[in-house]
């Protein structure tokens, strides 16, 4: 199973519709999200992660996608604050995430599963919606 984390509802029906068109222009790549969970904040990507240890656990989950905003703090912020405490608070794995845009592998109790990081940015700040209003 692959599961996409983002930070919000608007954030989860903008990458399931997405995903949806991607799936009918592109239909061999089978492009599959399984689950696309919405999170605000460290707390709540720890809550998703932790919810999907027991999928890891019998080999169900295998990639693990988490999609946030830079905001104001930047992209390391988010990735030294939110991102990286949150792994570590459910994997117990210290600064896994080095930088956005790469795959990482864990071992979780013997479970492999890859985990990906995309910050949404301009000049390493803003949202998902400033790159749309950029590309308008």
């Amino acid at each position: 199973m692959n599961v996409i984390i983002v930070e919000g509802m608007s954030d989860k029906k903008f990458l399931e519709a997405y995903i949806s068109y991607l799936n009918e222009i592109f239909p061999k790549r089978y492009l599959i999200i399984d689950r696309v969970k919405n999170a605000k904040g460290q707390d709540a990507i720890f809550s998703v992660l932790n919810t999907q240890k027991i999928q890891i656990k019998k080999g169900v989950t295998k990639n693990i996608g988490i999609l946030i905003d830079a905001n104001n703090s930047g992209v390391q912020e988010k990735i030294d604050n939110i991102i990286n405490p949150a792994i570590e608070k459910t994997f117990g794995v210290k600064n896994v995430i080095q930088s956005p845009n790469v795959r990482v592998s864990i071992d979780f109790e013997g479970n492999n599963i890859n985990i990906f990081c995309y910050i949404c940015n301009i000049d390493g700040k803003g949202e998902l919606e400033d790159i749309l209003h950029d590309m308008i």
